[in-house]
C-alpha cells in the first residue's frame, strides 16, 4: 500500500506517515496508532514492536522523540513508565 492509500484509508497525514516512517519528530498519539494498524490489518504492537522510543524533551506540552541505542536510558524510560502505570492503578 502507498502513502496515499494509507493516508486515506487510516485518515491520517502524508507528512506524519513520513515523519514516523524517519524515526523522528511527535510521539503518535494511540489513536493514530490503532488507525493505522486498522488500515494495515496488524495489530498495534506489530507497528512499533523492535522499535525504541525515547523522549528527548516537550515541545510546547508535546512529546518529541528518537530512536535510540543506549540500553541505560531505555531501561530508565521503562522503569518510569511501569512507576506510572502503577500510580494510575492505585488512583
Amino acid at each position: 500500500m502507498d502513502l496515499t492509500a494509507l493516508s486515506l484509508r487510516a485518515d491520517v497525514g502524508i507528512e506524519l506517515i513520513r515523519e514516523l516512517e524517519h524515526a523522528g519528530g511527535h510521539v503518535p498519539k494511540v489513536a493514530t496508532v490503532l488507525r493505522l494498524a486498522g488500515a494495515l490489518g496488524v495489530r498495534p504492537g506489530e507497528l512499533v514492536a523492535g522499535v525504541r522510543w525515547v523522549p528527548v524533551g516537550v515541545v510546547r506540552e508535546r512529546g518529541r522523540f528518537e530512536v535510540a541505542e543506549d540500553p541505560a536510558l531505555l531501561a530508565e524510560v521503562a522503569a518510569l513508565r511501569v512507576a506510572a502505570t502503577g500510580r494510575a492503578r492505585s488512583a
